[in-house]
């Protein structure tokens, strides 16, 4: 519902969601997924990310709801940098694969 002039930033800075992202913006690595691709030797992959990707990676992990979860999407994308992949949400679902179109 519509709250008003100003009232919902208000509300945003109350409840603290108006400064939620700000250290995903700046691109910082918290020490438990620093932790993993340092155990991962992954770090050198991650840095070789573009800012795009990172930043999305980073809210990824920052909006997991459960600490499982989280601790789950961080091992996929040391896995995934240790493979030189982009993380999981980067790469499509499991889609059926289409036979190739045979010469004729």
């Amino acid at each position: 519902m519509w709250r008003g002039r100003g009232q919902a930033v208000t509300a945003a800075v109350a409840n603290g969601m108006w400064t939620f992202l700000d250290d995903v913006a700046r691109l910082e690595v918290p020490a438990d997924l620093a932790l993993a691709l340092r155990a991962a030797d992954a770090r050198a992959a991650w840095d070789a990310f573009p800012p795009s990707v990172r930043r999305a990676t980073l809210e990824w992990l920052k909006t997991a709801r459960q600490p499982a979860t989280r601790d789950r999407r961080i091992d996929a994308v040391a896995s995934a940098a240790a493979a030189g992949e982009r993380p999981p949400i980067f790469r499509r679902a499991c889609l059926p694969v289409r036979p190739a179109p045979q010469d004729r």
